[in-house]
Formats: structure tokens, sequence, C-alpha cells
């Protein structure tokens, strides 16, 4: 599952935004997502839409290759509403283990030593990135310059969203049809079961009510005396959701999802 990254690997991304004269505005930022491309499980474009309002900048890093990436790039540029800045990226295969490259023009070839592969990124003015199991295989060496390593930190308030992932998984028998750093959703018997890492733990299990309007519908319990509990927003492959506090404090969830037979 691709993971958020340490705060010193988004420093130097935004070092790298500095240098190449664009946008320097700290944000969240994931920068390690596959995609179709590879052994993601969504299109480059669902996830530029899934990461809109949850991150600011992506990173499609697919396994040995980039046209995923350019894809997701070009797709981000055609909707700037989406606020969502898009890092080309490969996850290379080399002789010595697994290297990120982030800002690349072109794919890197797999199969090269971490040596050639590192020298082949920085030609791009890319950055080389290891990931932190692959360190000693990669090595740190003065002739292997590594721009940073990547980590996995525990999440905001699913601590840890792949032990839920998990639960889930082995709760209904089978896996998630979405799945990213960002938002992780189940079909059960045609109703969304959604692992929210941004959400408030303190709120508890919500239930979203189906509707074919998310927008309306939140406009019709506000008109009612409700307030916004979270806009509406696309988690991907076209859902909507949102969620309103009634003014007698419960929390309401609408969902669209045009995959449910209900809606």
């Amino acid at each position: 599952m691709p993971v958020v990254h340490a705060a010193p690997m988004i420093d130097d991304a935004i070092a790298h935004h500095r240098k190449r004269g664009e946008s320097t505005g700290r944000g969240r930022a994931d920068l390690h997502v596959h995609t179709l491309y590879s052994d993601g499980g969504q299109s480059p474009e669902a996830v530029v839409r899934a990461a809109a309002g949850r991150v600011d900048v992506v990173g499609i890093t697919d396994h040995d290759r980039v046209g995923g990436a350019l894809r997701a790039r070009d797709y981000a540029r055609e909707h700037p509403e989406l606020g969502v800045d898009v890092v080309v990226g490969e996850e290379i295969s080399t002789l010595n283990g697994h290297l990120i490259g982030l800002y690349l023009s072109e794919a890197v070839p797999a199969g090269l030593s971490a040596r050639e592969t590192i020298e082949r990124i920085h030609a791009q003015d890319g950055l080389a990135v290891v990931r932190a199991e692959d360190e000693m295989r990669v090595g740190m060496s003065p002739t292997r310059t590594i721009d940073d390593i990547e980590v996995e930190p525990g999440r905001p308030t699913i601590a840890d969203l792949v032990g839920a992932k998990k639960w889930f998984t082995d709760l209904l028998g089978y896996g998630p049809y979405f799945d990213e750093p960002f938002y992780v959703g189940f079909e059960v018997a045609g109703y969304e079961l959604g692992l929210l890492p941004d959400a408030d733990a303190s709120d508890g299990a919500l239930v979203y009510w189906g509707v074919p309007d998310v927008a309306a519908a939140v406009a019709d319990a506000v008109a009612l005396g409700a307030t916004v509990h979270t806009a509406a927003s696309e988690v991907g492959d076209e859902i909507v959701t949102a969620s309103v506090t009634t003014p007698q404090g419960s929390i309401v969830g609408f969902i669209y999802n045009p995959h449910f037979g209900g809606t």
C-alpha cells in the first residue's frame, strides 16, 4: 500500500519546487502513489480527483514506468480547480533494491545498479529517494548520493490504517475496491464502508445516506438548521461524500456512489 512520507521528504520536494520557480507553500503531500499503470487500483485521473481536498501534492510512482504519472499531471493541469499538483515519479527496480525517482521527465530503465540509477535521476534534475527497507542494500556512500529516505510514520487518526484495512478484509472476506493513503473503501452489499485517515476518531462510525445529489442534500439539511460537518468532496471513482451535524448534535452522512444500485 502506498505510504505518507515524513517531513524531510516533503521539505526536499518544496525546495525542489523553489529551485524550479514553482509554488513553495507548505501543505500535505503523498509522494508514493501507484495507479493502474502498475499495481495500483485506480486510474491516474481517479487518484487526482480523490486527492482533491485531502493532499496538495501527489507523487505518482508506478513501478518502472511514468506513463500514469504523466497522464495524472496532465489531468491535474487541465483541472486546476482540484488544487492538486502532481509530481512525476517512478519506483525503479535496481540491482540493489528499489529507488524512487521524483520530478522525472522520462522513465529510468529497470535493472541498473543503484549508482547508475541515481545518476540518471539526477541527470533529469530529479530527486533520488531510497525506501528505508532498501537503505542497506543501496548503501549511503558518497558515490551514491541519496536525496532522501522514505519512511512510514503513524496516521493522524487511524494510526494503523494498514492494520484497519486488514481487519476489515478478514471480517468481510475480501479486500477494498479503493486503496490509497487518503481513503480506503470497501463495497459491502452495495453500500460503502470507508476508512478515512483525516476523520475525527471521536465521531465514531458514520452512516452515509445514499442520495443522487450530495450538495443538494447538504443544502436541504442546512436549510433545516443543520451545520456542515464535512464539505462535499469526491473521494475517487466519482464517489462524493459529505456530512452535517443536526440541530440535536447527531452527525449524518450523505454519499453519492454511481456503483450503488439504490442511488
